[in-house]
């Protein structure tokens, strides 16, 4: 959902949401996956060609957190194939953050941002969460608020899991998309 479109639909999606499933926490505006690589733009170029260019964005930004959710872009650090920007990615994710007003960053296929990030993000705009896709190490808790965690190792997802006296294992926990229930058997079927 991006630009004058997302404008124009972003409060039936918002309410469609909540009326479904209790509705979203947070939105990621995920902009240049699948198509980037078919030409030489970069993955800030992709936000910046949206309708309504980057002040349309911020629109639909403002208008997201009126209806009380946060708003995340993705950075793609494997995006080294296009056009570059001419400075660093973590200076040009923090310009987007500061001309978007985001609330975080996405940190696609990471399992945390480089120690850089904190500091160049607290200079335009203090507090802009840091989520990774894959486990977060505990050491850098101190600095990334988030974690999805893709490839997490672990018997029973954090937080959740109480065992109904037979081998199901019953876990409710809210997540970016809304409310998930997860039901596992601990042993095979049959």
């Amino acid at each position: 959902m991006t630009g004058v479109r997302a404008a124009t639909t972003r409060r039936p999606f918002v309410r469609d949401a909540q009326r479904e499933f209790g509705g979203f926490d947070s939105i990621v505006l995920w902009h240049a996956y699948p198509r980037i690589g078919f030409d030489d733009r970069n993955q800030f170029d992709f936000y910046r060609d949206v309708p309504g260019g980057l002040r349309g964005l911020r629109t639909v930004v403002t208008q997201l957190h009126r209806e009380g959710l946060k708003v995340y872009i993705d950075y793609n650090p494997w995006d080294t194939g296009t056009r570059r920007e001419g400075t660093h990615d973590l200076t040009a994710l923090a310009e987007m953050v500061a001309a978007l007003d985001v609330d975080g960053i996405f940190l696609d296929t990471m399992d945390r941002g480089a120690d850089a990030f904190r500091a160049e993000l607290d200079a335009v705009r203090k507090g802009v969460v840091l989520e990774s896709e894959l486990a977060l190490p505990l050491e850098r808790v101190r600095d990334h608020h988030m974690s999805w965690p893709s490839g997490l190792a672990t018997a029973r997802p954090p937080g959740c899991c109480a065992t109904n006296g037979s081998s199901a294992v019953t876990c409710s926990t809210r997540s970016n998309a809304g409310a998930a229930t997860i039901l596992r058997n601990s042993r095979p079927p049959g």
